[in-house]
């Protein structure tokens, strides 16, 4: 088998390395910028080498087969050390560095590029690329289109790590500048909320099913205010300007962010009524989402830099 190994070169460990996180040989060949023939080739000159299938059609997409399950940590290994040699010798400048993409939670990624506009910091700002987090982000990931996610969301997959950034421990009420509300806020209460409609954008480990605030209203025995769901941050900001409603925001840099929206006003609840809330729905985990790092595009003092940034705006 030793002999076989040898026999294989770069280019069809790279093959065998992107089908494997990949699943799917054309998308491997998208990643690769070579055709699927091409692909295609390499993985049967492999099988006949190695004399294994290496990858099973199935509905998921090219499963490993055994064999194959066993070759890809050293694999990953021989690759990552050739990067390594070749980045020594043929150093690259930050021009020519790619990006690294971050996938978002849209709660937080207004004010996430607020916060990096504010470090005008010109290496962050050339080499960080924001995006939405979405249904999908987890196995772009997984792909490598995506480097990094930030949600509140876990879904266990292989070759993928969470981290823990801290929860949400302030919150702040939202609502249009001219609401009757603030007639009356200093003796405002969470029951008080009840006389008017509530808005909120479903988050996935965030108020998928039930939002913070009706939690609170069932187990205090409290009939919930009229609750409505917004398809995202715009529709929400237009009905806040529009509508009745009032709506949530925190950690502090998210309602920092929306007390600077035209038209909108931020009142930081109460720490204990901040706690009640989350005695009834526990306060929601922040979490890093990334490869395992052998995958990684990005070094230990970046992503400590990426770190720190988003647990100050989030703690």
């Amino acid at each position: 088998m030793l002999e076989k190994l040898r026999e294989l070169d770069f280019f069809s460990l790279m093959v065998f390395k992107t089908i494997s996180d990949t699943r799917h040989a054309n998308v491997a060949a998208q990643q690769l910028a070579v055709s699927p023939s091409k692909v295609s080739r390499c993985l049967n000159s492999m099988r006949h080498l190695l004399d294994d299938e290496l990858f099973y059609r199935r509905q998921q997409g090219l499963l490993p087969t055994p064999l194959a399950e066993r070759l890809y940590q050293p694999v990953c290994k021989v690759l990552a050390s050739y990067q390594q040699f070749e980045s020594q010798v043929y150093p690259v400048s930050n021009e020519q560095q790619s990006k690294i993409k971050i996938g978002v939670c849209s709660l937080l990624l207004p004010a996430l590029a607020l916060r990096l506009h504010q470090l005008n910091n010109n290496y962050l700002l050339s080499t960080i690329d924001l995006f939405q987090w979405s249904s999908d982000s987890i196995e772009k990931i997984n792909q490598g289109e995506l480097d990094i996610g930030v949600c509140f969301e876990r879904n266990d997959s292989n070759n993928i790590t969470y981290e823990t950034l801290g929860n949400i421990k302030s919150m702040s009420l939202v609502a249009a500048n001219n609401h009757p509300v603030w007639a009356n806020i200093d003796n405002f209460s969470l029951e008080l909320m009840c006389d008017y409609p509530f808005y909120y954008v479903p988050t996935p480990g965030l108020n998928k099913r039930v939002d913070p605030i009706e939690a609170y209203c069932h187990q205090q025995g409290i009939t919930p205010p009229s609750i409505e769901s917004c398809v995202d941050r715009e529709e929400l900001y237009a009905k806040l300007l529009t509508g009745p409603g009032l709506t949530f925001s925190g950690p502090k840099a998210i309602s920092d962010f929306n007390a600077n929206m035209p038209g909108l006003s931020v009142f930081d609840l109460p720490q204990q009524q901040v706690d009640a809330i989350h005695a009834c729905a526990s306060s929601p985990m922040y979490r890093l989402v990334e490869r395992m790092p052998i995958y990684r595009r990005y070094d230990d003092e970046m992503r400590t830099t990426i770190i720190n940034i988003l647990k100050q705006m989030i703690n």
